[in-house]
């Protein structure tokens, strides 16, 4: 224990002031060294001294191999003067003839004895391993192997002396007929004729194209089409070379070229790796730069790179300043500039680089910084071990002061420390002795501090290891156990008694946070526990939460619950019902889905009011709770709408009994309403079961809704089962069902208009309305009608109609796009009447245009005249008018003719359509007109889609026209077509 405490005392001991600051000092002073050395870049410097000597010894070479390669190697003019004068005097005499020389072996043969000499002059000359002449027009057309006459003389050893007779050379193409008479032995890859192969013709036929832009062009040298030939064999041979060749050219007439070659063991000795690093570990590479970065090796020396890099292969570097070929060798690249600018080969980059080790090149850098590294270490080790002296030097008597004070008696009220006669550790003493005293008051200040707190705290401090226990008073009081002894209480007591807890504890999703729950006689008390750990130590607090908790616990519930009836509603119902399709699947075993949909709730509500309609939806939930098992998770997911999850059964039959006792107590249940009136509940249902119509909860949501509503269209009042086959067989209803509500969910209804057209002006009348669905899949305006029947939702179409269309005209008669005279048509449908708040919401929005509707009544008005009295009050009301639609098209027009008596007759489009070309139609609209016109009802034909059509309309005296003869419907209200509107005003004109 006692060199614990020690070592705590060194941890955050005086010695630790002065040691660290000391050792940071010399630290510092290191650094400092090493940020002059970085500063200057004393390092980096030495690293661009060695780069910047080895770019300049490849520099060098690379400027000596440019000169061999342009001035000594390839300046062949003197030669191909005097092979052209010897070729010239042949062929002056008829000696030979240039187009047999490709071919005739006789003509071929002079020309090589009298130039042969001439070729051997021409190795000596440019000190050349190879030189070569080539007889030949360039025509490679054959598609098989060929043979060119040719002569081709090497010189293994070209800065050696000269052999009498030519002995030191070797022929490698040379005629059998001359080989005698030269006297020059013949090399092991001897022929008698250059052999060109396929692949060589293709790239031969290329050099001879390029030759020809001689003769083409009179500002192209014959050094211009000079090219440098990359690495090649002769056939049997195991040297490679390069080569450069030129055309050889008499009387505007390509016969052959001729060429010297450089072997690569000759390269080897002229460039010579070991002038790049003194250890041989460098190399000269001569390439062709294919793309940036990018290079063709071709020729390699230097033992080392040979193995690193393969001849021939395609090398891509990195880096801008520094160039690197895989990150670990640098490289000195220097371009050769062999060819002249604007000439065939003026692309092709040859290269001389200059390859080494990165660590080769870096090498002494390498060595000077280990040593550099040394020395800041053996600087920082010498000011540490000085520091650690003079730190313990004079942290001593201060630790012996420490040593004293952990000495002392905890029991002790007030603490006596001897003095040491150092003033500053005398001062520290009369410190601590004060502060002792200190911290008793404030003990208690903070105890009595806690006590007229609000909210329920209690503190606690505990160290197993000094076996140490601190708690604030009455700390088990907040627990709920009072009179409990906690001034003798140890540390191993405390944590026994605190475990009588831990059935209660519940971790939260912080560290080292618990809630703990506890139950009394009278009320629950929720404690919130929060500690730090540091080893075996332990500080706490523990804050009572109740009234926090059971405010969460509130918002939870109104979150989770439906505020009318209590039951959870439909959010808190799909989460219960994800848990248990996911994590608790085991707890389903039978299971059913039962959606309840109450019948007469309209019905209530329009009767007697909302009121007593909410207490006929609470009644109702009240019923599915006491006639359901405990189990039972009952939710009302919307206005009307109920679900029932029976789960948990071993048989579908203990199910059905449920069910039977859920109806049974339906039946027999009535219920009071707010009024005092009594109603029995009717209802209809829809069962699906799990497992066997499905095991996914969304398709038994769509099953039981299936069922229920089912049954609602096929009577109503029942709870049916879920029919599979019937649901198939019923797949495009429901899917049309389900276009539908989202549809008018989305309200996914546009409107566009149409213009009526006044006969004798030409002027736009008005606009009909005419609906329009963005629905994908949902577009036609009946099936949409029909679908609203069968839904029994006729009414928000209606809703929707007179929202849409005044709020689209309106828009367009406030932007000046419609005019104040213009009517718009809105068709209506005949047993629907928009409830009065919905009346009074349009008459505030758009009471600037309700004077210009005109109501198109489009059904039978004789089954609702109830209805279409009231719709007629309301226009009255607004000074709009009426509209009879589609008249002429059922076997009861006239009747509902007398009974709307409207304001305008829409003549229907089929007695519009062909009536040129129909007298009974004639004749039935213009009894129609008569009619109308005695009763001063104007008269509008529909349908209009022709200039005959429009003719037979305007005599017969209709009063306004509408079809596409004049404008197709657009969401925008189009103005008329300009031919169309000329056409009427001139049946005017001839009419007067």
């Amino acid at each position: 224990m006692r060199e614990k405490k020690s070592s705590k005392i060194k941890k955050n001991s005086l010695f630790r002031r002065i040691f660290i600051p000391m050792c940071l000092l010399v630290s510092l002073i290191a650094c400092f060294i090493v940020g002059i050395a970085s500063y200057y870049d004393i390092l980096g410097e030495l690293d661009d001294n060695s780069r910047n000597l080895f770019d300049q010894q490849v520099s060098n070479r690379s400027h000596d191999l440019q000169t061999s390669m342009v001035s000594k190697w390839s300046n062949l003019d003197v030669e191909i003067d005097r092979i052209n004068a010897t070729t010239e005097n042949l062929v002056k005499t008829n000696q030979i003839s240039l187009e047999k020389l490709s071919h005739s072996s006789d003509d071929s043969q002079l020309l090589l004895k009298k130039v042969s000499g001439e070729v051997i002059t021409l190795l000596r000359n440019h000190g050349t391993t190879g030189a070569y002449i080539l007889l030949s027009d360039g025509q490679f057309t054959a598609s098989d192997t060929q043979h060119y006459p040719g002569f081709y003389v090497m010189d293994n050893d070209p800065e050696g002396s000269y052999e009498s007779g030519n002995s030191d050379l070797l022929l490698a193409r040379c005629p059998v007929q001359l080989i005698d008479n030269l006297n020059i032995p013949t090399d092991t890859s001897w022929q008698p004729s250059f052999e060109f192969r396929q692949e060589d013709m293709n790239k031969y036929k290329e050099l001879f194209q390029n030759f020809h832009l001689v003769l083409e062009n009179p500002d192209f040298d014959i050094k211009d089409v000079g090219c440098w030939l990359q690495p090649y064999k002769l056939y049997n041979s195991e040297n490679y070379r390069i080569s450069y060749v030129l055309p050889l050219i008499y009387n505007q007439k390509i016969y052959g070229m001729i060429g010297i070659d450089i072997s690569f063991a000759y390269l080897q000795k002229t460039l010579a790796y070991d002038e790049l690093s003194n250890s041989g570990n460098g190399g000269y590479m001569l390439a062709l730069q294919t793309k940036e970065n990018t290079y063709q090796s071709m020729f390699l020396n230097g033992p080392y790179y040979s193995r690193e890099i393969d001849q021939f292969s395609i090398l891509n570097v990195s880096g801008e300043n520094e160039v690197y070929i895989n990150n670990s060798i640098y490289c000195s690249p220097h371009i050769l500039k062999l060819y002249n600018s604007n000439t065939p080969y003026e692309s092709q980059k040859w290269v001389l680089m200059g390859i080494i080790d990165k660590s080769e090149l870096y090498g002494f850098t390498e060595h000077l910084m280990s040593v550099f590294y040394v020395v800041i270490a053996f600087i920082i080790l010498i000011g540490a071990a000085l520091s650690f002296v003079l730190a313990r030097f004079i942290a001593e008597p201060v630790i012996d002061l420490a040593r004293r004070i952990s000495y002392s008696s905890k029991a002790v009220s007030h603490v006596n420390i001897e003095k040491t006669n150092i003033i500053e550790i005398d001062q520290l003493i009369q410190a601590i002795e004060k502060m002792s005293n200190d911290v008793l008051d404030s003990a208690t200040r903070f105890t009595n501090i806690i006590r007229l707190a609000n909210t329920n705290l209690a503190g606690f401090e505990v160290d197993f290891d000094k076996d140490e226990l601190f708690l604030t008073d009455g700390f088990f009081d907040i627990f709920m156990m009072n009179h409990v002894d906690t001034k003798t209480m140890t540390p191993k007591e405390f944590k026994k008694l605190f475990q009588v807890f831990d059935n209660c504890a519940s971790p939260t999703q912080n560290a080292n946070e618990y809630i703990y729950h506890i139950q009394s006689q009278n009320e629950n008390i929720y404690l919130r526990l929060r500690y730090t750990q540091n080893q075996h130590k332990y500080v706490g607090l523990v804050e009572e939460i109740s009234d926090m908790i059971k405010e969460r616990q509130v918002i939870e519930h109104e979150r989770d619950h439906d505020v009318l009836t209590g039951l959870i509603n439909r959010r808190a119902f799909q989460r219960k019902m994800k848990r248990l399709f996911s994590i608790d699947v085991q707890k389903l075993k039978i299971a059913a889905l039962v959606m309840m949909d109450l019948d007469n709730l309209k019905s209530i509500n329009d009767k007697y009011g909302h009121d007593c309609g909410d207490a006929y939806i609470k009644g109702a939930a009240n019923i599915f709770k006491k006639f359901s098992p405990e189990s039972t998770i009952v939710s009302r997911t919307s206005g009307d709408e109920f679900y029932l999850f029976y789960y948990g059964y071993d048989t579908k039959e203990d199910i059905n009994e449920q069910l039977k006792i859920l109806k049974q107590g339906i039946a027999q249940s009535i219920l009071t309403l707010s009024n005092h009136k009594e109603v029995k509940v009717y209802l209809s249902g829809g069962i699906a079961w799990y497992p066997s119509d499905s095991t996914q909860f969304e398709e038994l949501q769509r099953y039981s809704d299936y069922a229920m509503y089912s049954v609602k269209h096929s009577g109503k009042g029942e709870i049916a089962m879920f029919n599979v086959t019937d649901y198939e067989n019923n797949s495009y209803i429901m899917k049309k069902r389900l276009d539908y509500y989202q549809l008018i969910d989305g309200r996914m209804i546009k409107y566009a208009f149409q213009p009526i057209i006044e006969m004798h002006t030409g002027n736009v009348f008005g606009y009909e309305a005419l609906m329009r669905s963005t629905h994908p899949t949902l577009r036609d305006t009946q099936e949409i009608i029909s679908l609203a029947k069968l839904e029994l939702q006729l009414n928000k179409i209606e809703t929707l109609t007179w929202q849409e269309a005044l709020r689209a005209y309106a828009e367009y008669y406030r932007n000046g796009d419609v005019s104040s005279t213009q009517k718009i048509f809105i068709n209506s449908i005949s047993n629907q009447i928009l409830p009065l708040f919905e009346i009074e919401n349009l008459e505030k929005k758009y009471s600037d245009i309700l004077g210009q509707v005109v109501l198109e009544v489009t059904e039978d008005e004789e089954h609702n005249k109830n209805c279409f009295e009231a719709k007629k009050e309301i226009l009255t009301h607004w000074n709009a008018e009426t509209a009879l639609d589609d008249y002429g098209s059922g076997y009861n027009s006239n009747r509902n003719l007398l009974i709307v008596n409207p304001d305008y007759v829409k003549i229907d489009m089929d007695l519009i359509r062909d009536i040129d070309k129909d007298i009974d139609k004639q004749k039935i609209v213009e009894n129609i007109v008569a009619y109308c016109h005695e009763r001063n009802k104007k008269v509008i034909a529909e349908g209009v889609e022709t200039y005959q059509e429009l003719t037979v309309a305007f005599y017969l005296n209709i009063d306004y026209v509408q079809g596409f003869y004049f404008a197709k419907a657009e969401f925008v209200p189009p103005v008329p077509d300009e031919n169309a509107v000329k056409a009427l005003l001139e049946l005017n004109d001839m009419k007067r």
